[in-house]
């Protein structure tokens, strides 16, 4: 974290436009009661509140932008949260604003901005230790939206807050995730403070985070909503290229005949960065076994693209037969597409070592056996590339006893 200072009115100090009161209402939702608690609405208008009559100098810490976290237990029992299940979650609440909008604010819907989702994402995770709108470093919650790069000229902002808990579970269905983000919806209407900052015309981008956890067996889901007007945002003043990067290694995968597009871990100085708004992924076609690709392409702060390889390696051959012969043992299996060839692998009883040998096609007489012993043998197929050979897995071992 870095800390740096900003001039704000020094009436924003002080500012509080709600009440403080929090709500908590429990809601039977079947077997599990559902605890809901949402903080007061506040609002911030730029026009008083970055005022240049009274100033005053105040330290920011500037938080690392977390993604949509999940954290706590994962058994078979009860779980947290996946950040599909949170995204689904999110979603709905956006969509839950806009209808509401649509009919109660004169058709002023709000688009999604990912500046706020980020801010929203670091407030819900702050909440966690500080119930309040008031930052854990004792600041106010809009200096959240500047460390972000949202400009303080002529800003109007309102942010919500809820929580709402239950037991965990070992499941929870698409159902169970679109009637929980109804509930938190129609609880921050049912508040006049939260129902104020959702129906402001003056607000025309929004962004939502959330931030999950489980307890003893509780799970609990923290909220921020947050809304501005259309002041500008400050320019970065710097791209990051994606070539400064950090990238989990992609292992090679085995063939489908379908188009394979696996995923990836991206980072940058250690922070995970979020698919869709910091960097996209393309796919080469991928089908075929050898060479395979993946494309990653920077977004938002990120720039430029960098490609990925991973090799695509023949399915497991299935299980050879053997026929035993004098001194020899004759080989079969049958043979797997894509592949460009087949490596066998023998061991003689006893033998702590293997003997391979390479061949093309669907069979192998093995010879210069030991009369008398049993042998082991497996097979591989492999794709080679530039000269290099990409091995399947092998087969199940059988064993035959040599004449």
């Amino acid at each position: 974290m870095k800390n740096k200072k900003l001039f704000i009115s020094l009436f924003s100090c002080v500012l509080t436009l709600s009440s403080g009161f929090i709500a908590s209402t429990t809601v039977g939702a079947g077997t599990n009661d559902l605890t809901i608690s949402t903080l007061s609405g506040e609002m911030v208008d730029g026009d008083d509140l970055f005022s240049d009559d009274n100033i005053c100098i105040v330290d920011i810490i500037e938080e690392e932008d977390t993604p949509l976290s999940v954290i706590g237990d994962n058994n078979s029992k009860s779980r947290n949260l996946s950040t599909k299940e949170l995204d689904q979650i999110q979603e709905s609440l956006m969509d839950s604003i806009n209808a509401t909008r649509k009919v109660q604010a004169a058709n002023k819907t709000v688009t999604e901005l990912s500046t706020l989702e980020k801010t929203g994402t670091v407030r819900a995770n702050e909440i966690t230790k500080k119930w309040s709108h008031t930052r854990p470093n004792g600041q106010s919650w809009v200096t959240v939206l500047t460390s972000y790069g949202i400009s303080k000229n002529n800003l109007k902002a309102g942010e919500n807050l809820a929580k709402i808990s239950m037991s965990a579970k070992s499941t929870y269905s698409s159902e169970q995730l679109e009637k929980l983000s109804k509930i938190i919806h129609q609880s921050l209407m049912d508040s006049p403070t939260h129902r104020q900052v959702i129906l402001n015309q003056s607000y025309k981008k929004a962004g939502i985070g959330i931030y999950s956890e489980v307890k003893n067996d509780k799970l609990t889901i923290y909220i921020t909503e947050h809304f501005k007007n259309d002041n500008a945002e400050q320019k970065v003043a710097s791209k990051v290229n994606v070539s400064q990067l950090t990238y989990s290694k992609i292992n090679n995968k085995v063939y489908t005949g379908k188009q394979i597009k696996p995923s990836l871990t991206v980072k940058y100085k250690g922070k995970t960065l979020k698919k869709g708004t910091d960097y996209t992924l393309s796919y080469g076609t991928n089908k075929a076994t050898g060479k395979a690709t993946v494309k990653i392409s920077g977004k938002g702060n990120y720039t430029g693209s960098v490609t990925k390889t991973f090799y695509i390696v023949p399915k497991k051959v299935s299980t050879p037969t053997l026929k035993a012969g004098k001194k020899s043992i004759t080989v079969k299996y049958k043979k797997v597409t894509g592949a460009s060839g087949y490596q066998i692998a023998y061991q003689k009883s006893g033998s702590k070592s293997w003997t391979y040998t390479t061949v093309s096609s669907a069979s192998k007489t093995l010879t210069k056996l030991t009369s008398k012993k049993n042998y082991k043998v497996k097979v591989r197929a492999y794709k080679t590339v530039s000269g290099k050979k990409y091995y399947g897995t092998y087969s199940a071992t059988k064993t035959v006893k040599v004449k």
